[in-house]
């Protein structure tokens, strides 16, 4: 894949030591709820919002740590950056109650990584069959979810296709196709990375852009023309600076972190360059909220047995239970 070669520039110490400008928790929280409204319409797929935060007897406009004072609070409290969106992003659904479709809510609700939810509500959401732009938006809401079910049976790669069809030139259906076609075990990675390879050849980048140029142009699920979790770890894996990988690794693990896939590949690339401990972490994480991932389970397993081989000093009640788990599934 020939297309992702020399596509950052070489960074130097002049380029990292940019003055850092202090802002309080009520700035960046502003800033924060502006750019998750934004996020909200890009991923939910709304269209733009206004939301206005007015005082209730006044009637003047607040910004956004005063209107939301109980959400502000939650965010400050908040250690992740994707918790941080997650308490913003379900405060613009709970204001948008009643005015979103059941694919909109689906979306919703697979961004914040409960897509078995998403899939029941698909399930009672009925579709404009005539209409392809509906079809399309539907389709693809049914896709994301069941990917990040736990892709398998083919049944994301059926729904983005439909999407596809419906709307041959939206890069986003693309890349979901592409995605569904290279994680799937019934997929076609051959198709698959001809179309990453079509949708890079549309992307404007420049071999002098920085790290963060090229998140936004290719891997930002707002501005990028190619938003897919298994080329940002392409590119992740390939870096070889290390405070390029590090941020990298900061900015697409806050973008994918809904992504299953992207979080089982993170921890195998911590495992591999010796961090066990954040690998066990981020992998507990998965398996505890998607039990029935078997690939996921085996490598934690594995992990587990890296990090303490004779099973008697770490984690000893939950590897039991690890291993009651994988043996009842029979997965080796």
């Amino acid at each position: 894949m020939g297309f992702f070669s020399n596509l950052f520039k070489s960074s130097s110490p002049a380029s990292n030591t940019a003055a850092k400008i202090t802002i309080t928790p009520e700035q960046e929280f502003d800033e924060a709820w502006e750019r998750n409204k934004i996020y909200f319409d890009a991923v939910i797929d709304t269209g733009p919002l206004t939301i206005p935060l007015n005082h209730p007897e006044t009637h003047a406009v607040m910004k956004a740590h005063q209107g939301l004072n109980g959400t502000f609070e939650d965010w400050t409290k908040a250690k992740s950056p994707w918790e941080k969106r997650d308490i913003i992003l379900e405060c613009i659904f709970d204001l948008l109650q009643g005015t979103l479709s059941g694919w909109q809510v689906a979306n919703y609700l697979t961004a914040t990584r409960r897509p078995s939810q998403a899939l029941d509500v698909l399930e009672r959401t009925s579709c404009n069959e005539d209409c392809a732009e509906e079809k399309a938006r539907y389709a693809a809401a049914v896709a994301w979810a069941y990917l990040a079910e736990g892709y398998e049976g083919g049944h994301s790669q059926h729904y983005a296709r439909i999407a596809v069809e419906k709307s041959p030139n939206n890069h986003r259906y693309l890349t979901l196709l592409a995605d569904c076609l290279h994680i799937e075990p019934t997929g076609d990675r051959e198709e698959s990375h001809k179309i990453y390879g079509k949708l890079m050849s549309q992307v404007g980048t420049s071999k002098e852009d920085g790290i963060e140029e090229m998140f936004t142009k290719i891997y930002s699920r707002v501005t990028g023309g190619m938003p897919s979790p298994v080329m940002a770890i392409l590119i992740a894996n390939s870096l070889g600076d290390p405070a390029q990988s590090k941020r990298f690794w900061q900015l697409i693990e806050t973008e994918y972190y809904d992504s299953p896939y992207f979080r089982e590949q993170h921890a195998i690339f911590l495992a591999g360059n010796g961090e066990l401990v954040r690998a066990y972490a981020k992998l507990r994480s998965l398996v505890q909220a998607n039990p029935h991932f078997e690939s996921a389970s085996l490598r934690l397993l594995r992990v587990l047995e890296h990090i303490d081989p004779d099973g008697t000093k770490f984690e000893i009640e939950y590897r039991n239970q690890l291993v009651a788990t994988i043996q009842k599934n029979g997965w080796k």
